[in-house]
């Protein structure tokens, strides 16, 4: 049987860091010297030439000399000296890149004997006929620095004992290509976190998310549910979530595929900061392939894009959170991602040749991409498959000391290695989700994404080199570590070294370019005899080529064809060669010829049984099969290996399989090889059960049904009139009494019925004690010519104790009117102020209603429900506030007081009175009408005002003394100047 494996992520988590939207406020230390330019390249530059100018050089034969035959060039080529004329990239295929098409063959390095003004000689070059464009080759030595607040964090990238990977030297060449895609195979990805999404990405709006993610435009500005863009997934407009049918941790998703594949894990968002956060964003880490902002957030970054396919997931292991992935999963993420445009894959977790995940690599690979591995955590020399495959890239771990870390794995399957220890990038805590965070995470699931990050760094320099050439450029770059004191016992079990982003993307090397062996061949399966035509596509200066083509026969043809007779799977070598050296490029089992011959047989289990009857096919037949067709003998079929048929009518049935291949097939029949029987009909055994049975009315009971036989409807009688047909049914007794309870179960072969008498007793619930109010008392108070009541209240229970916390509900009436809700106090008491009105008012307040949880309002029993201070109820006059009042210039109704002090030293207050709401304004201004000070400009209530003046100008300096001037403006008119005097 087949068996897809899951493995487990093993990484180790330090610390979590959040940030908010302040994060801009943070006193973050950043470097800020300009990069330095260190001159030009004094014996090279670069020249391209037209098709015409090309096919002139290269028919001759001492071109490399400087003799091209054209005349003009000839003569600035001996006039400068030049030593070396070389074509950068002669086998290189033109493509089209963002609708331009790019010839790398056109290209040529032209080396002089001694040193030149290169700036200079280029104008020569650029005035010549057939000559496109000439550059020169410039040298940069100071590094590039970032604004981001967790940069000087990230010791992987920029260590003072030069333990890194150098990755501010390499921004100065390169710092990312947006048309370089690496997909994040791994838990998912916090696509929303913004330095990954971009200044518009957030926890509630991911779908405005930019930045350095990957965007599938023809589905994000399609038709939502259409397959827009052809690829077999719907909707996919940034990666996919594979993950289905699994148990996981709670809250995570895990239902069906879909088109969002955010993280939960938090593992794939720390992985993805690694590929490619956004650099110079004034936010959260750096990264080696995260392009360059202009310091501040923006919607999209100019990084290397992270194609986030979501493969992991939350699983527990005893009490822990582990992640976990399916190899399954895998497999289809390796496809998704080769037709969609990725061209590394990084892989942070354990493998197995299961799932499909061999043929899915292959595919991948083949379509040019690279994948990388991760080497695992356990500090010994086991492998697994994929670090055992030649044509994928195993990643050690080292530390800060450029040792290997001691958790790493190592061994001779280790390609290269990466900081691995105390890695801080990005991260996503679904404990706190809506919150973006950083995380220190140790593991070779750090060193894989950055090892990764540099390929892609790599290759947003060389968009036009191919995964070999990358693969070649970061061993060849790797920093040596075997001399590091604590690395002697693992000499040759760390690969290459530790990588070095800016050894990896500097161009400064002269003299003859090594080769780098590629090669494709078509077709790569068929039937024999099966002829293949190889073609190379090697770079680098090569003279000679040698292939082993697996069944024992070879060829030193640059293309040659090859036929292969005998069935197999064969393995194919190529070696190329040149001045600067040769290369080999092996492609195992690259070459597959099906044998024609196959034996079809199956097994099915179980054979017999009662409809529905589920049957588990099992193929077993023998041969090079790639295509399986079943009749299971009732209408249905399947082209699946082993499928699963459910039977749904009895009876006896002939199921047949066939299976094929590209050259031949064969059919195995079974004659009634499955016997379904008619299942036998048992009618209901009704039982039910319900909860609570007793308690005080209203009692709300839940009812369970818990018949046998499996029962297809149901009718319930609840004793008190009420009546359901759900199974499960909640039912409300509203009544005091004792009920009895019926209900009958229903199938298709008959019913029952289950009684049971006094079932549910209901009691009549307590009676809650009584208030009212045991005190209310209104008096009147006056202003000058105003008048407002005051009401004071006293609740108190049925033995006259005060009752705190007790709500009234209360109006006011005759001269005033409005409602309020007063809450009394530990005393019981609560107090109420009406309106001020004109004159001599008469004010009335009654109690409308009081409340308080456990007390019934006894309005019977109250001392007073409304008071009123016309005199039918003993009523005081009592003055709030005794000031001396002027009346202004003809404005009915407003009264201001004379400031007090005045003179004042070193403030004076300003006090008046507004009959009713209205726009004031009040001002100070010197006595040459020069405003000091706007003291109130806005909406005031009605009432007693008053405002301070703290002899301050607007600037908040301490004015001379001298006399000066307030006025009141009340609804945008001037009412009141006042003159004041300030002593010092």
């Amino acid at each position: 049987m087949k068996r897809t494996m899951l493995t487990v992520l093993s990484l180790f988590l330090f610390t979590v860091f959040s940030f908010g939207g302040a994060l801009e406020n943070m006193n973050v230390k950043t470097n800020t010297d300009a990069p330095a330019f260190a001159g030009w390249n004094k014996r090279d530059i670069v020249v391209k030439f037209d098709k015409d100018a090309l096919n002139k050089i290269l028919s001759s034969p001492s071109y490399q000399l400087g003799v091209t035959g054209i005349p003009k060039l000839d003569a600035i080529n001996r006039s400068a000296g030049l030593a070396r004329m070389i074509q950068k990239y002669p086998h290189l295929k033109p493509l089209v890149y963002q609708g331009r098409t790019i010839d790398p063959t056109l290209w040529f390095r032209l080396s002089f004997k001694q040193d030149i003004d290169a700036e200079k000689l280029v104008r020569r070059y650029k005035a010549l006929k057939g000559v496109i464009d000439a550059q020169t080759i410039g040298i940069h030595k100071v590094y590039a620095s970032t604004n981001d607040p967790s940069y000087p964090d990230q010791w992987h990238l920029n260590q003072a004992n030069d333990h890194d990977v150098d990755a501010p030297e390499a921004w100065d060449v390169q710092n990312g290509n947006a048309q370089i895609i690496v997909a994040d195979m791994d838990t998912g990805v916090r696509y929303f976190h913004k330095d990954l999404g971009g200044a518009n990405a957030s926890y509630d709006t991911p779908e405005n998310s930019r930045g350095n993610m990957w965007i599938n435009e023809a589905e994000k500005n399609g038709v939502a549910g259409v397959d827009d863009d052809g690829n077999g997934y719907v909707d996919d407009w940034i990666g996919w979530d594979f993950v289905t049918g699994k148990t996981g941790w709670t809250g995570e998703d895990l239902d069906t595929p879909d088109n969002d594949p955010r993280d939960f894990n938090g593992h794939g968002t720390h992985v993805a900061g690694l590929l490619s956060a956004i650099n110079n964003n004034g936010y959260a880490v750096s990264s080696v392939a995260g392009g360059r902002l202009s310091g501040s957030q923006e919607v999209n970054g100019n990084g290397v894009k992270i194609m986030p396919l979501r493969i992991g997931w939350s699983g527990r292991f005893i009490i822990f959170e582990v992640g976990y992935i399916d190899m399954g999963f895998a497999a289809d993420a390796f496809y998704y991602a080769a037709n969609n445009g990725a061209r590394i894959a990084s892989c942070s977790w354990g493998s197995s040749n299961s799932g499909g995940l061999g043929d899915a690599i292959d595919y991948f690979v083949a379509s040019g991409g690279l994948v990388f591995k991760a080497a695992g955590n356990d500090n010994n020399e086991n492998s697994d498959y994929m670090l055992d495959r030649a044509d994928v890239i195993g990643v050690a771990s080292t530390d800060q000391n450029d040792v290997k870390s001691d958790f790493s794995t190592y061994g001779t399957f280790v390609d290269i290695s990466a900081p691995g220890t105390d890695i801080v990038s990005t991260y996503h805590d679904h404990n706190d989700p809506t919150v973006d965070k950083i995380a220190t995470l140790s593991g070779t699931s750090m060193a894989t994404p950055l090892t990764a990050s540099v390929a892609a760094l790599i290759w947003s320099r060389h968009p036009d080199w191919t995964s070999d050439q990358v693969k070649q450029r970061l061993f060849d770059t790797a920093d040596d570590i075997y001399g590091v004191p604590g690395n002697e016992s693992y000499a040759g079990k760390l690969g290459a070294g530790r990588v070095n982003a800016y050894n990896a993307v500097n161009d400064g090397n002269t003299g003859p370019t090594p080769p780098t062996a590629a090669f494709s061949g078509s077709p790569t399966s068929g039937c024999p005899t099966l002829t293949v035509n190889f073609t190379d596509q090697s770079t680098g200066d090569i003279t000679s080529w040698s292939w082993d083509f697996g069944d024992g026969s070879t060829s030193t043809a640059q293309n040659p064809s090859h036929d292969y007779t005998a069935p197999g799977t064969y393995t194919v070598s190529l070696t190329v060669t040149g001045p600067g050296g040769s290369d080999t490029n092996t492609k195992t089992n690259y070459i597959t010829v099906t044998d024609g011959n196959m034996t079809a047989d199956f097994s099915g289990t179980p054979t017999t049984g009662d409809a529905p009857l589920n049957v588990a096919f099992t193929d077993q037949s023998t041969g090079d099969i790639t295509a399986w067709s079943w009749d299971f003998g009732d209408g249905g079929t399947s082209t699946a290996q082993n499928p699963n048929h459910t039977y749904n009518t009895a009876g006896v049935y002939t199921v047949s399989l066939t299976v094929s291949n590209a050259c031949g097939s064969d059919v195995m029949t079974k004659t009634d090889y499955i016997t379904v029987n008619q299942p036998v009909c048992n009618a209901p055994v009704a039982d039910f059960s319900g909860t609570p049975l007793s308690g005080d009315a209203p009692l709300l009971v839940d009812f369970t049904d818990n018949s046998s036989n499996a029962p297809t409807s149901w009718s319930w009688d609840f004793g008190d009139g009420g009546t359901s047909t759900a199974q499960n049914p909640s039912h409300t007794y509203n009544s005091a009494g004792t009920y009895t309870v019926s209900m009958t179960a229903t199938n298709d072969c008959g019913s029952d019925t289950q009684t049971k008498v006094d079932y549910i007793t209901v009691n009549q619930p307590p009676v809650n004690d009584a208030m009212h109010v045991g005190q209310l008392d209104v008096v009147k108070e006056g202003f000058f010519i105003f008048t407002r009541g005051h009401a004071t209240v006293k609740i108190v229970d049925q033995n006259g104790n005060a009752l705190a916390n007790a709500t009234v509900d209360g109006s006011w009436h005759q001269s005033a009117s409005g409602s309020v809700s007063l809450t009394t106090d530990a005393n019981g008491m609560a107090e109420s102020f009406s309106n001020w009105v004109f004159g001599n008012g008469d004010f009335q307040f009654c109690v409308d209603n009081v409340t308080l949880s456990g007390y019934s309002y006894d309005a019977s029993a109250n001392v007073a429900t409304c008071v009123s201070t016309d005199g039918s109820t003993s009523a005081t006059i009592v003055k709030v506030q005794s000031i001396k009042l002027e009346d202004i210039e003809g404005e009915v109704g407003f009264k201001v007081a004379t400031n007090a002090p005045n003179p004042f030293n070193p403030s004076t207050t300003i006090t008046y009175l507004l009959p009713e709401q209205a726009q004031v304004r009040v001002e100070i201004f010197n006595t040459l009408g020069q405003k000091i000070k706007t003291l109130v400009n806005g909406t005031v209530e009605a009432g007693v005002n008053s405002v301070v003046w703290h002899g301050k100008d607007l600037t908040g300096r301490q004015v001379s003394s001298g006399f000066y001037i307030y006025q009141i403006t009340i609804n945008n008119k001037d009412v009141l100047r006042k003159k004041i005097l300030m002593l010092k």
